[in-house]
């Protein structure tokens, strides 16, 4: 296994793989009301006899309110997210196969190769979290959008791109392959 053979389009997809799977344990989707628990926990500062008791139960339903309504792409439990979560994973796991294969110098026959399918499955993690951001979990007009999802629509993109240059690279040295092995000339008997 030698990290050289890998092309520049699998370097890009594996990154960004690993980006992803940081990213998809960040906040997703929040609402209104944890927007505010946060901005009122992190500012609550109450004087007096009573302060610690005050701040300690202005924290606790902050708290209450964040864990409700904050949720990472593990946490939604509607079939379309699910869905989603399951595009994901296998938008992380076949460039990471692809790029293993790559590096033992195993070459399958595109066009069905583990490049081909990793771009395919990212751009359909692409459109589906799209839409997602579009239309969130719950009702739109509570919920929000956090930076992590845009984050990871950036970075399911940058896996289809890698994907789709390693798998241009696999298709020439296929074609490159075949020509080559036409002009070889046959052994007579």
């Amino acid at each position: 296994m030698r990290l050289e053979r890998l092309a520049g389009g699998h370097i890009l997809a594996v990154a960004a793989a690993l980006a992803l799977l940081l990213v998809m344990a960040m906040t997703w989707y929040g609402s209104h009301e944890a927007d505010f628990a946060r901005q009122l926990a992190n500012g609550a500062t109450i004087g007096g006899g009573e302060a610690g008791e005050t701040g300690r139960a202005v924290q606790e339903d902050a708290d209450r309110i964040i864990a409700r309504d904050e949720k990472t792409p593990w946490q939604e439990r509607a079939r379309l997210d699910r869905g989603l979560l399951v595009l994901l994973l296998l938008s992380i796991a076949l460039p990471l196969l692809a790029a293993a294969l790559r590096a033992a110098d195993r070459r399958p026959v595109p066009p069905w190769t583990p490049t081909a399918f990793a771009g395919l499955i990212a751009a359909a993690a692409g459109v589906l979290l799209a839409y997602r951001i579009v239309n969130q979990p719950g009702n739109n007009d509570l919920t929000t959008v956090k930076p992590g999802a845009l984050i990871g629509l950036a970075l399911v993109a940058l896996i289809g791109i890698g994907s789709a240059l390693a798998f241009r690279g696999e298709a020439e040295w296929a074609k490159r392959d075949v020509s080559s092995a036409a002009d070889e000339p046959t052994p007579s008997p």
